[in-house]
């Protein structure tokens, strides 16, 4: 099993197909749920659940109490408040867990795998692979192009190549504390400042608004709230300007950021100093540069 020891962000000079390549993939159909959203088809016990990849989502795999009883007819006993209704209410449901027999993606196969079992506000998808099934294939997300790969390690070395001597590279690392994969990268006006982000998959990119304050980021309106899933409400702002992110000096995206308390949206006690979380580079990022996750 993997570790994400040699994970990157790579942001190449133009969009590039790395399907010539002829690795394993997954077709990703591309969903707007509160942004852009990449889900797969994935095999669970033999019964195929459509699953959202979501790349700061700190478990292996979760599915919803019903979908769970569609793969093997089983229930878990509650075990904590956590999870939204259809209604952004915190379910009754809460949340359990279980052991699956088998999970599989593109023809690789996972054993025993631990699921995390809670609801969802959602019926675009019904389970969710996180940052230990990631960790674990190590594969490209290639949210552009709608696919998910799974290269062998010579594969893989021509995929990056493929991406071109001229791509930005931001390595990342699975930080113990988050539980997520995180790069270091500066912002403007910011300067050579440079914050902890979690590379995400999923929805829009995020400044934490403490980072925000700190670096004198301009705050527009109030665009809506952010419901987490212990219940928590915040409201959700976006920057007043574009803001760009840079690694090494490199510029990686020029982009508009949503901005609220990532820490109050997940119910976990602010970090602080080197430690903080500055934001989320999210799935417009990668869409909007062609980027790809490499998690090998």
């Amino acid at each position: 099993m993997g570790r994400g020891g040699g994970a990157k962000l790579i942001v190449p000079d133009e969009r590039v197909d790395l399907s010539p390549v002829g690795m394993r993939a997954a077709a990703v159909r591309l969903v707007d749920d509160s942004g852009p959203r990449g889900v797969i088809d994935v095999e669970v016990e033999g019964i195929v659940v459509p699953m959202l990849v979501h790349a700061n989502a700190g478990f292996t795999v979760m599915l919803t109490h019903e979908a769970l009883a569609k793969v093997n007819g089983t229930q878990v006993e509650k075990q904590s408040e956590f999870g939204l209704d259809a209604d952004l209410r915190v379910s009754e449901l809460g949340r359990g867990s279980t052991t699956l027999r088998s999970l599989t993606v593109a023809g690789t196969r996972l054993t025993a795998v631990r699921c995390e079992v809670f609801e969802l506000p959602t019926t675009n998808w019904e389970g969710m692979l996180g940052v230990g099934w990631l960790a674990a294939v190590e594969p490209v997300v290639d949210l552009a192009n709608r696919r998910i790969y799974l290269p062998t390690s010579r594969q893989r070395a021509e995929a990056v190549q493929l991406l071109g001597p001229g791509a930005t590279t931001v390595p990342l690392s699975l930080d113990r504390e988050s539980g997520r994969f995180v790069g270091s990268v500066s912002i403007e006006p910011a300067g050579a400042t440079v914050a902890r982000f979690v590379a995400s998959t999923v929805a829009e990119t995020i400044l934490d608004i403490e980072y925000a304050r700190l670096h004198g980021i301009e705050l527009g309106p109030v665009v809506g709230e952010q419901h987490g899933p212990r219940g928590a409400v915040i409201a959700n702002h976006r920057t007043a300007q574009p803001v760009s992110f840079y690694s090494a000096g490199a510029m990686i995206a020029t982009l508009t950021p949503d901005v609220h308390d990532v820490y109050a949206y997940s119910g976990a006690e602010r970090s602080s100093g080197r430690d903080a979380i500055g934001g989320y580079l999210g799935a417009d990022l990668l869409l909007t540069t062609g980027a790809v996750l490499d998690f090998g």
